[in-house]
């Protein structure tokens, strides 16, 4: 059984900058790309745009391609992107993800709610 938390240890942890930062920056970012280590672009900066597009709640990747200057800079400062990939490349790049790779990640999510004793099993 998780221990009780005071309100505010319980909102850090589950504050965006802590789960990003914390649990699925470093998951992305550690995740086998098979590709040249020449590739214009990391698997991880594909996987935190395809992230950032389902929290921009963006209609399609035509639309989240279009951001302007301030949101593409939150987009390197929130995110942590380095370069934004286009739609074709963001397809192609993400079609080569395993989806049992990507639900290693969301069970770590879990696990850090549960722990933090949002959850229960």
């Amino acid at each position: 059984m998780a221990k009780a938390r005071s309100e505010s240890e319980l909102s850090r942890l589950c504050s965006f900058d802590y789960v990003f930062g914390q649990i699925l920056h470093p998951f992305f970012s550690r995740l086998d790309d098979g590709r040249a280590f020449n590739a214009s672009y990391s698997l991880g900066d594909a996987l935190r745009a395809a992230f950032a597009i389902y929290s921009f709640k963006a209609a399609s990747l035509f639309e989240f391609g279009r951001l302007t200057q301030a949101e593409e800079h939150n987009l390197a400062s929130v995110f942590r992107i380095g370069r934004i990939p286009s739609d074709n490349c963001l397809r192609k790049l993400l079609d080569g993800v395993r989806p049992a790779e990507l639900r290693a990640g969301f069970g770590r999510l879990l696990d850090h709610l549960r722990g933090a004793g949002l959850l229960r099993r």
